[in-house]
């Protein structure tokens, strides 16, 4: 079983995030490895408003520029990259068919550009999160 550990403040920001807004945010971190199957979160950042492509209740999609800055930062830092958004409208933390579809070109864009690291992707609700090895539908 593979583990991902966040900090705590980082999370609560996103679960606030959950609670008070009507559209979906997300948030980019960097991973790295800290043992057999487990992987420590540097950093878990919510996105600027201008970074999304479209932003909905169930549904955000970040523009190719945000995903470049954020395989960037993941290349420099030889960290791998985590994709977090929110559900909102008491939706739980579990990954919909929307996301399913929505990683498969994410985990296709950034092994081709920061190949040889783990990536991952998080789903976090007002009361849960959910993570996943990117593109593990």
């Amino acid at each position: 079983m593979t583990v991902v550990v966040f900090a705590r403040q980082e999370l609560q920001c996103l679960q606030e995030l959950a609670r008070t807004e009507t559209v979906e945010s997300c948030a980019v971190g960097f991973v790295a490895p800290a043992g057999v199957d487990r992987f420590v979160v540097r950093g878990l950042f919510p996105v600027e408003a201008s970074s999304y492509f479209q932003r909905a209740g169930a549904r955000a999609t970040l523009r190719p520029e945000a995903c470049l800055a954020a395989a960037n930062e993941a290349r420099r830092l030889g960290l791998g990259v985590l994709l977090a958004h929110t559900h909102v409208g008491g939706m739980p933390a579990q990954f919909s068919r929307i996301d399913d579809e929505g990683e498969k070109l994410l985990l296709e864009y950034f092994g081709a550009r920061v190949p040889e690291r783990r990536h991952f992707a998080t789903v976090v609700s007002t009361d849960g999160v959910t993570t996943r090895a990117l593109g593990g539908a």
